[in-house]
């Protein structure tokens, strides 16, 4: 990643940056889901309810970053930002040395073991309804910052925006790892499709910066929630020693497909339409994939 990063930094050309990007990402997407796998080996299947604890420090570093970075970006000026990320990134090479995974799985993966996965009609219907909810949310991810900025909120508002809505995840993955467990994962991710739906709803009509960085508190209970169902069913849907590769699939889909679709969509409701319409039919979108959500789990009663 430090090698690919000469270019993304230093290049001027927006070619070399865009393959550059696509290469840094293509070597950090792994992480998290082989992290998620290792966190979840290493509770074993006793204390497999207590993932978001584990989980919560994601959040915890995400919204520590968005504090701080600010104030040491506006020390050392945003050009010399990447003397702070080979910092970083260092720092995590010699934190991963102390890692062990030590509770293998038995059956190694293979090509018919990865098909089973594909093959598997339940969870392959699953990943699509994950997909329609996210891309309303990958939309935000990507036009919050432009949305903010059309509605007059500076640099500090925007910094605490991302840093309302990590926190925010902390208590939900501390609290709601066990009780997602008691109840069925589709019943779980309408509830979901519903609590986006109101929220882009909001967004769509609040006008005022200061009211959207405060209902970014809200992203606990929409994404956060939302994660941890999405989680616990790709472990419970594939094998032990596919459980990688569940998850890998399982990220590729919400974050890697569906940001494709959400940021390239939003960024052309954007241009033509404006902020405001485009979380307005944000909303509609989660609540057409609410409807479906519920619909398949009616089927399955």
């Amino acid at each position: 990643m430090i090698a690919v990063s000469f270019s993304i930094f230093f290049s001027t050309s927006f070619y070399i940056v865009f393959i550059s990007f696509v290469a840094f990402h293509f070597v950090m997407s792994p992480a998290g889901p082989l992290l998620d796998s290792m966190a979840i080996k290493s509770l074993g299947a006793k204390k497999r309810d207590q993932y978001g604890k584990v989980r919560l420090w994601g959040s915890v570093g995400f919204a520590f970053t968005a504090v701080v970075s600010g104030p040491v970006l506006g020390m050392i000026g945003i050009h010399n930002i990447y003397i702070l990320f080979w910092i970083l990134i260092l720092l995590l090479l010699s934190l991963t040395l102390f890692l062990k995974d030590n509770n293998h799985a038995t059956d190694k993966v293979s090509l018919q073991g990865v098909k089973e996965v594909l093959t598997n009609k339940g969870f392959m219907v699953f990943l699509f309804l994950c997909f329609l909810v996210m891309i309303p949310h990958r939309m935000n991810d990507t036009m919050l910052v432009l949305h903010l900025e059309d509605l007059g909120a500076t640099t500090f508002l925007v910094g605490a925006a991302w840093a309302l809505a990590a926190f925010s995840e902390v208590p939900v993955f501390y609290f709601l790892t066990q009780k997602v467990l008691q109840f069925h994962h589709l019943f779980l991710l309408g509830i979901v499709a519903l609590l986006f739906t109101i929220r882009w709803l909001l967004y769509g009509f609040i006008e005022s910066a200061e009211w959207i960085v405060f209902f970014q508190i809200t992203q606990g209970l929409t994404f956060g929630l939302f994660w941890l169902v999405a989680l616990q069913t790709a472990v419970n849907f594939v094998p032990n020693h596919l459980r990688s590769t569940g998850q890998a699939l399982l990220m590729s889909t919400c974050f890697g497909l569906g940001g494709a679709v959400g940021g390239t969509t939003g960024g052309a409701i954007l241009d033509n339409f404006g902020s405001q319409t485009m979380y307005q039919l944000m909303a509609a979108m989660t609540f057409l994939a609410m409807i479906g959500i519920f619909t398949s789990y009616k089927m399955r009663q």
